[in-house]
Formats: structure tokens, sequence, C-alpha cells
């Protein structure tokens, strides 16, 4: 009997021989399932083929501030100063996952006049800012005491608690859903800043007039945020 001849039989067989059927369905699905099982065994158990499952992890990151905007305001008692700002000239492809304001601030009130004016001092001003990208926004106050004050306001749309230690009971691609925000930096962005300036005591002497504070110069550095990152698999030394 030729091969051809064995190959007609078998298949004659499984028109008509359910134990033939039988094996042959068993066999063709094993050939099928079995690479599937095992990829997604050698993956930790993730089904995406690509990405760990379920087990620990930490993360190896790079964070990298890219500078935005400055600038410098005189900005009156009670007003608000807008920045608008967006990324047209942000090169593509960072994870820009946050923005941070830094503003530094000193005195600007102006001193008792009088004779023997003694125990005269400045009034501790508050600078406040807000920050805003889509749904995400942070602010922020920060004081002079009367003197020279500075402070930041961070707003962020990622998971930063998980670039420290060891990361248990999430996937490798729930991990990865924390930390890339895709193209969520890119886009508008909108800044507020205002002043609440405070007076001084006049102090006591002849003629000791009460001082005047009526606005605050205000400098502000604006940077983006860039992560990069790598997730490591823990591997038990057990």
């Amino acid at each position: 009997m030729t091969v051809a001849d064995r190959f007609n039989k078998f298949i004659e067989d499984i028109k008509t021989d359910k134990k033939v059927q039988t094996l042959t369905a068993g066999i063709v699905f094993f050939l099928i399932a079995f690479p599937s099982v095992f990829a997604v065994m050698a993956n930790g158990g993730s089904e995406g083929g690509a990405m760990g499952g379920v087990g620990t992890y930490n993360v190896s990151d790079t964070i990298t501030n890219i500078p935005f905007d400055s600038g410098e305001q005189e900005i009156s008692n009670g007003d608000d100063f807008m920045i608008d700002l967006n990324t047209d000239n942000i090169p593509s492809g960072e994870n820009i996952v946050g923005v941070v304001i830094t503003l530094t601030y000193s005195e600007n009130e102006q001193g008792a006049s009088g004779i023997g004016c003694l125990g005269q001092s400045n009034g501790a001003d508050t600078v406040s800012a807000t920050a805003n990208k889509g749904e995400n926004m942070a602010d922020g106050s920060g004081t002079n005491q009367g003197g020279s004050g500075e402070h930041s306001v961070t707003a962020e749309w990622y998971n930063s608690s998980l670039l420290s230690g060891d990361i248990e009971g999430m996937s490798e691609s729930e991990i990865n859903s924390q930390l890339d925000a895709g193209n969520a930096g890119y886009g508008d962005y909108s800044f507020t800043i205002s002043v609440e300036a405070t007076t001084g005591s006049a102090g006591t002497g002849l003629g000791c007039d009460k001082p005047e504070d009526t606005s605050e110069l205000v400098s502000w550095n604006i940077e983006l945020i860039s992560l990069e990152y790598e997730i490591n698999r823990v591997i038990s030394e057990e």
C-alpha cells in the first residue's frame, strides 16, 4: 500500500470511525493549545504574552525635568496672573507624567517713614499657584515671612509610589498602565499665580507712618516631568 493509499484510508476512517475522529480531534487540540499554554506559563501567567503576570517586581527609573517656561512679574495684591502654555515645541516621544512650577519671591514692602521709628516690621505675604493640565490640578501656597520665600507646586498623573521598593500583587501590564502616560502630557497647560500682601507694623516714633505693601515681585520656573522606566521581575532565591 502506497503512502497515498494510506492517507486516503485515513481520511475515510475519519469520516466513518468515531474512535479515529475522537483521536484526531484530541491531537489537533493538543497541537493548538499546548504552545499557547506554554507561552502563558513562560510569561508568568500573563495572557498578553509579552508581559509577565501577577508577581513581584521593581522599577528602574530615570526622571528628567524638561524646561517649559520662566519669567518674572509684579503682581498686585488680590490679583491673579495667568500663564497659558502648550507643548508645541516639546519633542514627541516623551513620557510626560507631571509638571512642576517653582516660585521665588522677596519682600516688596515700603518701609515706614518718620523719625526714630522703632519696632518697624514687614508683614508676611502669601503667594499661591495653581497648575492645571486637563483634569489634573494641583495648588499650593508659600510665604515670605516678611523676607524672601520659595515653594513649588507639582501636578502628576502617574503612580509615583511604584518607583519605591518591590511591588507585590500586580502584573507587569498593570504596572505599565500606571507609569506610561501616553500622550496625556502633551497639549495645553494653564497656571495661576496670586498674591495676598500683608502690611507690617509701623513701629513707634515721631511721625511714623504705616508702611505700604500693595504687590509682590514673583519669579517662576516651569518644568515638565519626563519618566523613563524599566520593569524588572524579582526572582525569589528560595
